[in-house]
């Protein structure tokens, strides 16, 4: 798997936590000089839009 991939999957795990589970705020665990870092805030982006995204459809 590659890392990007990985690395995305656990920012969107962080925002349905934090969502529809009543988790904590999502926190990027990584370096900001590191290409995870990147990736994370890219995943968290993205499954925030399609968490508002499925909201707004749903109400």
């Amino acid at each position: 798997m590659m890392v990007s991939t990985r690395v995305q999957r656990e920012a969107r795990d962080a925002v349905i936590a934090a969502r529809f589970k009543n988790g904590p705020a999502p926190a990027n665990p990584y370096r900001e000089e590191s290409r995870s870092h990147i990736w994370w805030n890219m995943g968290r982006r993205k499954a925030e839009i399609a968490a508002a995204e499925l909201l707004r459809v749903g109400a």
